[in-house]
């Protein structure tokens, strides 16, 4: 039996603890790229993403703790979710739509086939970030398994939705007690499958689940549809280990329509879904498809099915039961439906591979029926942005595209840039443009809306000069004077620019929003230090020497106003900046440094202009970027007229110290540290 050897599974959460033993050899990669793994590393201080981790994955046959449904798969950490301690003291794992929607990208951007979402909240706006960023693994044959929740309450009713739970695309896992039963804690009523999840919820009973933990032994029990989660998400992974599945959409349903057909069924499809997973069914198991995932047919047409076990199609031998009502299947598993049927009748199709069968139900329409929309011809949507304080929101209007029809009927979009269209209905405004939605019956009947998308924001990512004789010296880092100043007054990506007193230099604006049209690029121009118009800045004639200037720029229309530095000053007689000025010459000393754990060791470097020189409001410290903080770091010593480094060993290894000059040169230095 297959053991998900070759599958990457993401599990999005609150990171793992990459050395536990259990994981051994098969983290494929740890995520630093969410604001919370780059605010707080990306190992896990909860314990809950381990825990989960475990469950898909845990090794086999190492003589400890327990075996993951899947012991072979590679393990991609992505860390979405920060510890938080109520006023109570219970402690719990919360993240940002944002973090959760990045982590689900770079799921996707480092080729997982499995992610696992053990995560959710109450549905909002927010949604169609989640929807969009599901469409997109799925589209790439990437298979999205999320927990039910927690609440005990029905999520298929409109108020009590959770996400990602209810989104379109996903597989929605439900939790089974030790018994049988669903957990006392389990949402139900949108539920694909369930699985075993625990009794309690986080009360460290043997009758929960048993996995890795990040707490001293390595081991724990917890209880939750985070725990039935990673069951189902290490079934797909033996699934997808077992055979060859499309890397699209038609993959995830191949993989999807095995996972539900082999289910145990244990009771209501509200509570339960297709039931209880079955790991040896469903990597053995006969799997009837279509190309829409779709059973339903008018009479007289015809519809085409499909086999596949273990992501393979197989020729199976077609059978029909029921009441048939002169319906036929052909060998090749072309459905064909009576003329003459003038009632809804449904009929049963049966794919047989020697032991194994898989067998599905077909609607048949007695006719092509009608559709009729209440929302008019065409509808404008707009998007608008609201200002709270020192904080942008961008609001994307909604609206519920009214269909009527005798028939079963889906939706889609022109432009899926410009208006997305979820299987409700919903229409989220998302970008300028037209786009139209269709409703589409099964047996082919049209309504349609025509959708215009306005008021979409400008967003100003940085400024940068116009010409090229107005180049950048480089980044300004924040511990310098200027950078802080400049952080204070106006945000944004401050860098220094040298212009001349009573001269002037050109800006340009910047975005790499995809969504920005011409039609709203206008900009308000501010400064500080002189005069600008329309991006041209002039520096004030009245000055002797270094000021500091600024050039702002805002949307009239829009989010995100950002800025830059300007340096003004008046050529003199040994006075350079931008280019011939220079702090770091050298490292006095030996750039080789080494230095015991927990221990101190001091480097000196020189500089050509001292301390206190002409150069009035330029940082004459340097600034220290150690290419590996864990091991050492290093800082300029005050009282040492900033002249001396003292470096700081922390544990074993070895690092690099770049010590970069702040005076508007920023040349560079570098300490090769070796911490024993």
């Amino acid at each position: 039996m297959t053991k998900g050897t070759g599958v990457k599974v993401a599990v999005v959460d609150s990171g793992i603890q990459e050395n536990h033993e259990e994981f051994a050899g098969r983290v494929a990669a740890v995520n630093k790229v969410t604001s919370v793994s780059a605010l707080n590393g990306a190992q896990d201080n909860v314990g809950h993403g381990t825990h989960v981790a475990g469950i898909i994955g845990a090794a086999a046959d190492n003589g400890k703790g327990g075996v993951g449904v899947a012991p072979e798969v590679e393990i991609l950490s992505v860390k979405a979710l920060e510890k938080y301690v109520d006023s109570d003291g219970y402690e719990t794992a919360i993240g940002s739509t944002a973090d959760i929607v990045a982590a689900v990208n770079y799921a996707v951007a480092e080729n997982a086939k499995v992610i696992n979402m053990s995560l959710g909240g109450q549905s909002s706006i927010t949604d169609i970030l989640y929807q969009q960023a599901v469409k997109s693994a799925v589209a790439k044959g990437i298979v999205v398994v999320v927990a039910a929740g927690n609440e005990s309450m029905d999520i298929s009713k409109e108020d009590n939705r959770v996400a990602p739970a209810c989104l379109d695309g996903v597989i929605t896992v439900a939790s089974l007690e030790q018994s049988g039963g669903l957990s006392y804690f389990s949402n139900y009523g949108e539920i694909d499958v369930s699985a075993p999840g625990g009794s309690g919820l986080y009360t460290d009973d043997p009758k929960d689940i048993y996995s890795t933990s990040i707490i001293e032994g390595g081991y724990e029990y917890m209880a939750g549809t985070s725990m039935a989660c990673p069951v189902v998400s290490g079934v797909v992974a033996l699934v997808a280990a077992s055979g060859s599945y499309e890397a699209n959409e038609d993959g995830v349903k191949k993989i999807t329509n095995t996972l539900k057909s082999s289910c145990i069924k244990i009771g209501s499809p509200k509570n339960f879904g297709s039931g209880r997973v079955n790991a040896a069914a469903a990597v053995n198991a006969v799997s009837i498809y279509t190309k829409n995932n779709s059973f339903d047919v008018v009479k007289g047409k015809s519809l085409k099915l499909m086999a596949a076990t273990a992501g393979k199609k197989v020729k199976p031998v077609w059978s029909i039961s029921g009441n048939a009502a002169g319906c036929t299947i052909s060998k090749s598993g072309v459905f064909k439906a009576a003329k003459t049927i003038s009632a809804l009748t449904t009929v049963y199709v049966t794919a047989t591979c020697g032991d194994r069968s898989d067998t599905v139900e077909i609607t048949v329409y007695p006719s092509a029926g009608v559709i009729t929309s209440s929302s008019g011809k065409s509808i404008t949507l707009n998007i608008v942005t609201q200002k709270e304080g020192n904080q942008y929101n961008i609001v994307r209007e909604r609206t519920k595209f009214s269909v009527a029809s005798t028939l079963p009927y889906t939706y889609k979009t022109s432009n899926n840039k410009v208006a997305f269209v979820d299987t409700d209905g919903m229409i989220y405004a998302l970008s300028n443009g037209k786009a139209t939605i269709t409703a589409t019956t099964v047996g082919g009947k049209k309504a349609t809306l025509k959708v215009k998308v306005v008021g979409m924001p400008y967003v100003i990512d940085r400024i940068v000069p116009a010409k090229k004789q107005h180049k950048a010296g480089a980044e300004m880092f924040l511990n310098s004077y200027m950078g802080q100043i400049a952080a204070q007054e106006l945000g944004g990506n401050y860098i220094i620019y040298p212009v001349s007193a009573g001269k002037a230099a050109k800006f340009k604006v910047v975005s790499n929003w995809p969504y920005n049209t011409s039609s709203n690029k206008k900009v308000k121009w501010d400064s500080i230090g002189g005069t600008i118009k329309s991006g041209s800045y002039k520096m004030s004639k009245n000055i002797s020497g270094p000021t500091r200037g600024a050039v702002v720029a805002e949307p009239v229309q829009g989010i995100g106003s950002t800025g830059v530095y300007v340096c003004g000053f008046r050529p003199m007689s040994g006075f350079h900046f931008g280019g011939g000025g220079k702090i770091i010459t050298k490292v006095k000393s030996s750039t080789s440094v080494s230095v015991p754990v927990g221990s101190a060791a001091n480097v000196e470097y020189s500089v050509l202009v001292p301390y206190g020189s002409s150069q009035v409001g330029l940082n004459p410290y340097p600034y220290v970027e150690s290419s590996d903080e864990s091991v050492a770091v290093g800082f300029f010593d005050e009282e040492y007229r900033g002249l001396r480094i003292k470096v700081i060993g922390k544990k074993p290894g070895q690092c690099k110290l770049t010590l970069i000059s702040m005076d508007g040169a920023y040349k560079k230095a570098t300490i090769n540290v070796t911490v024993n």
